[in-house]
């Protein structure tokens, strides 16, 4: 079985020739951060990369959308993990398929579902994707793009396959391995539509991910509005 594929150049990839995936649509996330740490005796400025993945899904005249993960873009989410900094701010920079970078901002937060969209100037030569009418069906074979630990470039993004299992009254299940980088990347059925995101793996078996359920994942990108 063909588990995990370096992408290049091409719109077709897959251990099936008939399976497009939207690769040109796909977007790595660098969070850089600062933060201000302090203790009782003193206080350090500190700077770190946090990564995640995200994807195009709609284009305005002067600006690209892109969804992801809601844990990427919340800075209270990053202040919780760091420990409660004194000071804390967030930069995110948007990696094409051109391997070009543009400066993200947030600009819609579900975080109950753990989603976000962030907005940057349009990227051009890069479609955004196209939406499952219905979601996955049981079983159905999935693709997933991501940047796990921050690995993917202009030239390369990991493809891996799984099914869709079934679901939760919070959440959908998919054998599609995850770790950190991989929130926020997208799911897509064999002809490329998306059918979701995922948003969190199991812990203690990390081929099991998680994504919201796809009827929330769709309204969110259908109603974005270029404010």
């Amino acid at each position: 079985m063909c588990i995990i594929v370096l992408l290049l150049l091409s719109n077709v990839f897959g251990c099936a020739t008939s399976t497009v995936i939207p690769r040109e649509s796909f977007v790595k996330i660098t969070s850089k951060i600062e933060a201000t740490m302090c203790n009782e005796d003193e206080c350090s400025d500190q700077e770190m990369n946090w990564y995640g993945s995200g994807v195009i899904v709609k284009h305005s005249n002067k600006k690209s959308f892109i969804l992801t993960a809601a844990h990427i873009c919340n800075k209270e989410y990053m202040k919780e993990r760091l420990l409660d900094p004194e000071k804390l701010y967030i930069r995110f920079r948007l990696h094409d398929h051109n391997g070009i970078t543009h400066k993200g901002r947030v600009h819609k937060m579900d975080i109950s579902n753990d989603l976000c969209i962030l907005r940057t100037r349009r990227i051009y030569d890069a479609a955004s994707i196209k939406l499952s009418s219905n979601g996955p069906y049981q079983w159905e074979k999935v693709y997933n793009l991501a940047a796990p630990m921050g690995f993917a470039g202009r030239t390369y993004v990991p493809l891996t396959e799984g099914y869709y299992s079934g679901y939760t009254s919070t959440q959908m299940i998919f054998t599609c391995p995850a770790i950190g980088g991989s929130s926020g990347s997208p799911i897509f059925n064999k002809t490329g539509e998306l059918v979701g995101m995922v948003s969190a793996v199991h812990t203690r078996y990390p081929i099991v991910s998680m994504s919201p359920h796809y009827f929330i994942v769709k309204k969110m990108v259908l109603e974005i509005k270029d404010d």
